[in-house]
């Protein structure tokens, strides 16, 4: 019960962006004319940004991920496990395309800074959280947007290097950025 109201701030905070997003909506501040501009200033500029900053500021190299390498590949295999319980599960399911590529990317990018990131911080407290949360943030980062973002936007037939065209982008360069 304790880990609930660890999450609990966490979950309030989801519902209030949840909130101020159908707001902008309802009130017009955001369309369908402004959500392309909207996107591209998210993924192009301000989450790239947001890493750098966050990787500089914890000071985060290559080197880190190599210390932390065990809990670093665990990290991966999980996620891997995820993508493939995601592939059977729309196959059990008899998912068809395009609809099986929000299960499968969404098996993948689950809502980790919201559910995970506290219970390092409650679980590590005091001994290896402040140094496994930008470990741990780095690497989900690097797997959503690369992983996941294949899982989302698989197209059926399509070739393999459609697919590693989108494993570089803004965000993907800005951890590597940061890192070098």
């Amino acid at each position: 019960m304790e880990y609930f109201f660890v999450i609990l701030p966490k979950m309030l905070t989801f519902a209030l962006l949840i909130l101020i997003g159908v707001t902008t909506v309802k009130v017009k501040v955001v369309n369908e004319e402004t959500l392309p501009v909207l996107s591209g200033l998210l993924i192009k500029i301000i989450l790239p940004l947001l890493n750098i900053s966050l990787l500089c500021e914890r000071q985060i190299t290559f080197f880190d991920l190599w210390s932390y390498k065990d809990m670093v590949f665990w990290q991966v295999v999980l996620y891997l496990m995820l993508a493939g319980a995601g592939i059977l599960c729309t196959w059990l399911a008899r998912i068809k395309y395009p609809q099986c590529n929000v299960h499968r990317g969404c098996m993948v990018g689950g809502n980790y800074a919201y559910m995970v990131l506290p219970l390092i911080y409650a679980l590590f407290e005091g001994t290896y959280g402040v140094d496994y949360i930008p470990i741990c943030s780095t690497v989900d980062t690097v797997v959503v947007w690369t992983l996941g973002l294949t899982l989302f936007t698989w197209v059926k037939g399509g070739g393999g290097a459609a697919s590693l065209k989108k494993l570089w982008n803004p965000i993907t360069g800005s951890i590597l950025f940061a890192l070098v």
